[in-house]
């Protein structure tokens, strides 16, 4: 589990240990409490615990300090791990100073000094619920982001598997059409070719019974050899057409 700290910066002792015993209590040894004298002392720690993968939901800064001024401190902080919150301490009313860091470190709030344990404590603890609330908040727009992308991709790839889809569907209409053509084209030739013998079966069995009796045997003869050739080209075409079914 990561472990968690509030640092505490100021150039009196006193103060720093008002601020760590009363923070002790009141978050009940919850957060180590960090304590640091001076704003480039205070840098420094913040950078060391963050190397060492501690997390720091608040830094609590004195305005006035002999070495950095509190505002510049958070400056440089908010650089560093801007989700950190700040709060700032001030004996003077610096309205520069308080503008400077809500400008230049997205300052959560000051506390006028001498400090007001009860003032204190609420605005620790509200703070504290704000970072972590960011958090969740921040944790869940990752998870919706995933969640987005997720589905991004599966539109992008049922859109592809369509349009595939697409494709060979247009493909496949193009050569159902060209089989309907060539279909089309075939049984016209079929209807042509097998109009043709029948034709000629007709005439020679129309005219033969029509004048079997004028007809001599050899013209008898002739015509039954032409409606047997018709016969023949048709039974022929026939056998191609049973052919072809079964192709």
């Amino acid at each position: 589990m990561t472990k968690k700290v509030i640092i505490c910066v100021d150039d009196e002792e006193i103060v720093l240990r008002s601020l760590k015993r009363e923070l002790n209590e009141a978050l009940s040894g919850e957060y180590l409490i960090e304590t640091v004298e001076g704003g480039e002392d205070a840098l420094e720690v913040f950078k060391e615990l963050l190397a060492d993968q501690y997390e720091i939901p608040l830094i609590i800064s004195d305005h006035i300090m002999r070495d950095m001024k509190g505002d510049e401190l958070l400056h440089q902080i908010h650089i560093i791990a801007p989700k950190t919150l700040k709060i700032m301490l001030t004996g003077q009313a610096d309205m520069e100073a308080v503008t400077n860091a809500v400008n230049d470190a997205s300052l959560y709030r000051y506390i006028a000094k001498p400090l007001e344990k009860t003032d204190l404590i609420l605005t620790v603890k509200e703070a504290l619920h704000k970072y972590f609330q960011n958090k969740t908040l921040e944790e869940q727009h990752k998870i919706l982001q995933n969640v987005n992308h997720f589905l991004e991709q599966q539109v992008k790839e049922r859109t592809a598997e369509l349009e595939t889809q697409k494709s060979e569907l247009t493909q496949k209409n193009v050569q159902l059409k060209e089989l309907n053509a060539s279909k089309d084209k075939f049984f016209s030739i079929i209807s042509h070719d097998l109009r043709n013998p029948f034709n000629i079966l007709l005439g020679f069995a129309r005219l033969t019974e029509e004048n079997i009796d004028r007809y001599s045997k050899d013209d008898i003869k002739q015509h039954v050899g032409r409606m047997r050739s018709s016969a023949e080209r048709l039974y022929a075409l026939i056998e191609n057409l049973l052919m072809w079914s079964q192709i």
